[in-house]
């Protein structure tokens, strides 16, 4: 019998202590969010130029004197710097009308970037065949 009631007493123990450890954990995670529910009030309050809704005595009056408020002066537009990396156009190159993605990664994207002329090698002397054969090819294009 007493060692059935040291048994009993070894598991109430041991429930307690699990009870505490998960009342413990439960109060952490409530902190945690409580602080994570603080920045993002803040972030919010600094984005939107609103205060948390429940620090207001008339919210509705903060939310029109929010979106009342004029918004900052506009950017000046650019004059266009030219020429478009592109196309050579008349334009910035994040502003091009003819290719509106961005310049491909391999090699004949980037072969002639940035240099001049017509692009075709003009500066070599043309090819000359002398000895070609013509091969004829079937008519259904395979």
């Amino acid at each position: 019998a007493a060692e059935e009631l040291d048994r009993q007493r070894r598991l109430a123990d041991e429930a307690e202590r699990q009870r505490r450890l998960a009342e413990a954990q439960k109060q952490q995670e409530e902190a945690q969010l409580a602080a994570e529910r603080q920045a993002a009030e803040v972030s919010l309050a600094r984005s939107a130029g609103l205060p948390p809704r429940e620090k207001v005595k008339e919210p509705q009056k903060a939310l029109l004197a929010a979106l009342a408020k004029p918004k900052a002066a506009a950017a000046k537009p650019r004059k266009p710097q030219g020429p478009c990396d592109k196309c050579d156009g008349p334009h910035d190159t994040d502003e091009c009308p003819h290719f509106r993605k961005q310049r491909e990664k391999h090699r004949d994207a980037w072969d002639k970037y940035g240099k001049k002329g017509d692009g075709d090698g003009g500066d070599e002397a043309p090819v000359v065949l002398r000895n070609a054969k013509v091969v004829s090819q079937p008519g259904d294009g395979s």
